[in-house]
């Protein structure tokens, strides 16, 4: 039976639209126990060959939520990398490029060490990654007198000095540095996207212990003539005066330490796979931060630990984390704290809360954004 015209100008028009986007999604590669995340996988690339572009974002979103299940797998990893590359793509093929651009900083996000085949993938979309890694990744240079120092960032180790190492977020981060003999250094360092940070760190050698013996009191000294106890007694009355009067006046100088309180509460679902963001206006703050209080009520009654919470200054660049993926907790949940990772940062201003669920379902929501922040006065 021959195929009707209608059937060839749309196999015809398919061909075309493959060649122009340049490529079709990867097949994500299976996994232990992973027969029906392949198989949805395997629909969604078949969705996306046959122009069911919306077809295949819903199927990709699905197996994205499936491959969240067990995402403590190595190969699972990958087949999570895979499925948002080829989701992006998908979204870059129907021209939605803010959305293709959304998910590849997603999965920057999770994996900042993510490459894409330029053999496999078209320039234009090649071009958005590149933009999104320019916007979001910056390479770190460590230097230090004497070299040869251990060095970690954010409690992993990245080697020893001299040392270059390229895509890591965006942020603030501790780097500490150990070498043989030496002092350890550590100070706060803010890794900025789109250039190389250099950190030049100098070490102060360990000074031997030399343990100095006591003289013996000489005969004159012995011979010294006692001081009557008047004169004892009116010299301690004198220095515990002067004591009481320059205490006074220390405390008299000093600055007390005053507070104020911004909240946000408001009812926000939490997006799946996409950053949901609640904003807190904060003014009228009139000196530094000495100290930031912090309370966040966060509702995901199945799977909390499938969250990652951020505090976002107002500099829009300095980040904190409040919450980690992998810690579990009962509905509702209250994160509370403070932290003194906001000192450098101007108060007054846009602060952001910043959660990420990239895990296994959707729902649950924000109720309340707090910060108290403390200032001398």
């Amino acid at each position: 039976m021959k195929p009707s015209r209608r059937t060839a100008l749309w196999t015809i028009s398919l061909f075309l639209m493959t060649i122009f986007s340049g490529a079709t999604p990867a097949v994500a590669r299976p996994g232990p126990g992973a027969e029906e995340t392949t198989r949805l996988v395997k629909e969604a690339d078949e969705a996306y060959q046959n122009g069911n572009f919306r077809l295949a974002i819903e199927k990709y979103q699905k197996a994205m939520q499936w491959i969240g299940e067990k995402k403590e797998l190595a190969q699972t990893k990958q087949e999570l990398f895979q499925t948002m590359t080829s989701l992006a793509l998908t979204y870059f093929t129907i021209q939605e490029n803010v959305k293709a651009e959304k998910q590849l900083a997603d999965l920057v996000l999770i994996n900042p060490n993510q490459e894409l085949d330029p053999e496999f993938y078209p320039p234009k979309f090649l071009e958005i990654f590149r933009n999104v890694q320019k916007n979001n990744l910056g390479s770190l240079a460590v230097t230090s007198s004497p070299p040869g120092a251990d060095v970690t960032l954010g409690g992993n180790k990245l080697g020893v000095t001299p040392l270059t190492v390229e895509k890591i977020l965006k942020g603030k981060y501790e780097l500490k540095a150990e070498l043989k003999d030496h002092v350890p250094a550590s100070r706060e360092i803010i890794v900025q996207a789109a250039m190389e940070n250099r950190e030049d760190l100098q070490f102060e050698a360990l000074k031997p212990v030399v343990e100095k013996s006591q003289p013996l009191p000489s005969r004159k000294a012995k011979k010294k003539k006692k001081l009557s106890p008047l004169i004892i007694v009116g010299g301690a009355a004198v220095v515990a005066a002067m004591v009481v009067l320059l205490s006074g006046k220390k405390a008299s100088d000093k600055k007390e330490l005053r507070s104020l309180a911004f909240t946000q509460s408001l009812a926000m679902p939490i997006d799946m796979l996409t950053p949901t963001t609640m904003l807190l206006n904060v003014g009228g703050v009139p000196a530094k931060i000495e100290r930031v209080d912090f309370r966040v009520v966060v509702g995901h009654q199945n799977h909390m630990e499938d969250l990652t919470i951020n505090i976002v200054g107002c500099d829009n660049r300095t980040l904190y984390n409040i919450w980690n993926r992998a810690q579990t907790t009962s509905y509702p949940t209250v994160i509370s704290g403070n932290t003194d990772a906001f000192n450098s940062v101007a108060p007054n201003g846009t602060w952001r809360l910043l959660v990420q669920n990239p895990g296994r379902s959707a729902g649950g929501e924000i109720r309340e954004f707090t910060l108290r922040i403390y200032f001398y006065q």
